[in-house]
């Protein structure tokens, strides 16, 4: 994409974070979040939301809770990638909680 000139925001990131998840790679996933960071965009609920699937995904549920933990607005879907993330790194009791 940024070889292209293509520019990037909201609404693409979390398609690049998917993609991550995919193949777990969390390296990759990783610069992805820190450029989200740069760009300012790292307060918007989707992106948040596929960041917490990202790290449930690589198994990072602490990385996950960080996210989680610093969201204003918290939806529906939020609860449900955080419980996921719980679930798929075993961690049944908070996924309860």
């Amino acid at each position: 994409m940024r070889r292209s000139g293509a520019a990037s925001d909201e609404f693409t990131y979390p398609f690049l974070f998917k993609a991550c998840s995919s193949f777990l790679g969390l390296k990759e996933g990783k610069q992805i979040h820190c450029d989200v960071i740069k760009m300012g965009i790292c307060n918007n609920v989707y992106v948040q939301n596929t960041l917490i699937h990202f790290y449930g995904s690589c198994k990072k549920i602490v990385d996950a809770y960080k996210v989680f933990d610093v969201m204003s607005l918290r939806t529906v879907v939020t609860w449900n990638s955080i419980i996921s993330a719980c679930v798929g790194s075993c961690w049944y009791y908070d996924a309860i909680e």
